[in-house]
């Protein structure tokens, strides 16, 4: 057998278990080549005119083709990186290297299959091209729309969109986790979907947008996950749940607001804490002022009249530098600011919650339950 086998690694799987393209081209070729293309297409702007991938993003890319170049020489076997057009690079590789069969995962997107087509055009006639599905969530045929009608978007609502992305939405669950996803490139798959239920539900800001900006940061980044993820929370995915009955109104099951959220999952304020660190003497003086109950404290951090309230008074810390934090809210919430039901519902869980940590709780001072 001397057949000539090239494996192209995409971003998505850079590794050797469950690498069915990997598996296929060493059990047929007698000579395996293994190659990652850094393509410029993929630094472009994006639709939101930003660059498609953050230094975060392509750091965490670099050492994990760094960890693949490890796996591959404890086995025998070199990767080779190249800069350049991905169809002009393997059309290159594919005649200097004699190359009989080209193996790689279909990842079945817009570009990604358009460039596909253009490599087999280039390359195609005796040489195999040997496409393996990636595992999407959905096959191909069950799609009720063609890839290639999928509309563009306008730009709009850009100023409420740059105060999501820095976190100075004025909501400090929200906040949080947004600036936890610009410093680590990770962010939990609860606080996910409680910034991209704010975008779109709340702040009414296309879900592309969103998932553009997810795109650009997320060191886990995976385009099905992303973007079904991001179109099952903008309701425009494939869900038998039906709405609420009211046009203005996000579909049952997938809203999240992000006061009873915070109070459910954040029942102490670590989190909020740890990423909003403006906020701490604020919440921490709200706590002394009521005999340092820690509930006191948290309820800062979530009932967004009693911040706004603060913050007016505050007005500066203690060094005299003003506190830097949205004094509003970016926006009201879908189903009402700070609900009072659904507030008062988490308080019962955060009670019992901080009972089983040993600390301290109290009545938790709403301003919304004086209004």
């Amino acid at each position: 057998m001397s057949r000539k086998g090239l494996v192209w690694f995409k971003c998505g799987d850079l590794r050797l278990r469950d690498h069915r393209p990997l598996v296929a081209a060493h059990r047929d070729c007698s000579a395996v080549g293994h190659v990652y293309i850094f393509d410029p297409a993929h630094f472009q702007r994006n639709l939101i005119g930003e660059p498609s991938i953050s230094r975060r993003r392509l750091l965490f890319q670099c050492e994990c083709l760094l960890d693949l170049q490890v796996q591959l020489q404890t086995v025998g076997c070199a990767l080779h990186v190249v800069v350049g057009d991905s169809a002009d690079v393997v059309h290159r590789l594919v005649e200097d290297l004699s190359v009989d069969a080209l193996y790689l995962h279909d990842e079945k997107m817009v570009n990604e299959t358009k460039l596909l087509g253009r490599i087999q055009q280039r390359i195609g006639g005796e040489r195999v091209v040997a496409v393996y599905d990636a595992g999407g969530l959905v096959p191909l045929d069950r799609l009720p729309f063609p890839l290639a009608k999928l509309d563009s978007y306008s730009m709009f609502r850009k100023q409420l969109f740059r105060r999501w992305q820095r976190g100075q939405t004025g909501y400090p669950f929200v906040d949080a986790s947004m600036r936890e996803l610009l410093v680590t490139g990770y962010m939990s798959n609860r606080g996910r979907q409680n910034v991209a239920s704010f975008l779109v539900n709340d702040l009414r800001v296309d879900w592309r947008w969103g998932a553009s900006h997810f795109e650009r940061h997320l060191v886990d980044y995976d385009v099905a996950a992303n973007y079904g993820n991001w179109q099952y929370l903008a309701g425009v995915g494939s869900d038998p749940r039906t709405t609420s009955g009211a046009a203005t109104r996000p579909p049952v099951g997938r809203y999240f607001n992000v006061a009873k959220q915070a109070m459910l999952y954040d029942p102490d304020a670590t989190f909020m804490r740890t990423w909003c660190p403006e906020l701490r003497p604020l919440c921490e003086t709200q706590a002394q002022r009521c005999g340092d109950d820690a509930a006191a404290a948290v309820a800062c951090y979530v009932d967004r009249r009693l911040l706004t309230a603060l913050l007016q008074e505050a007005g500066a810390d203690a060094s005299g530098r003003r506190i830097d934090y949205p004094a509003e809210p970016i926006a009201a919430l879908a189903h009402g600011l700070d609900p009072v039901a659904d507030l008062l519902t988490a308080k019962d869980d955060l009670v019992r919650r901080t009972k089983r940590r040993g600390v301290k709780h109290g009545n938790i001072p709403l301003l919304a339950q004086a209004s």
